[in-house]
């Protein structure tokens, strides 16, 4: 389960500024990194976040979990995220479903901190209408992939 920064303040009773003195001298990792994401300075969007993977080393991923990068510190993770913006939300990606071997071809449709819509958009998947919406659960790195790789 992931709390955000307010919530662990609420709950600790310990301030931001705190928290953040903790992660800065070590003693405390939190599971991603940013101000609700790392936002595109010009409209806001979050392009993702920072998951911290060692000492000071972050891998960037996506609003739903899946990795962009390798891991780096936090300045090359930070451009790895700024560099990819949200063109990867138009790329293919396959989606694995439950007693079907193969995965079917999905287009990202919207992204939430809770959720991720897709749509099927495989003509050869005929149980389900082109454009069927699919929920999944963040973070999603499981079932979701993309089709590139």
């Amino acid at each position: 389960m992931s709390w955000s920064m307010g919530e662990v303040c609420r709950m600790s009773g310990v301030t931001s500024r705190a928290l953040r003195h903790y992660h800065r001298i070590g003693l405390l990792e939190p599971e991603r990194i940013g101000p609700g994401g790392i936002r595109r300075d010009e409209d806001g969007e979050v392009l993702g976040y920072l998951e911290p993977v060692g000492e000071g080393r972050y891998r960037p991923v996506t609003p739903f979990g899946r990795p962009l990068d390798g891991p780096g510190d936090e300045d090359s993770a930070r451009a790895a995220l700024d560099a990819r913006g949200l063109s990867y939300l138009a790329d293919p990606w396959l989606l694995s479903l439950p007693g079907r071997e193969e995965p079917i071809r999905v287009r990202i449709v919207e992204v939430s901190p809770e959720r991720v819509r897709v749509a099927n958009a495989d003509h050869g998947y005929q149980e389900a209408n082109l454009g069927r919406v699919f929920l999944l659960d963040v973070p999603e790195t499981e079932r979701l992939r993309p089709a590139g790789g």
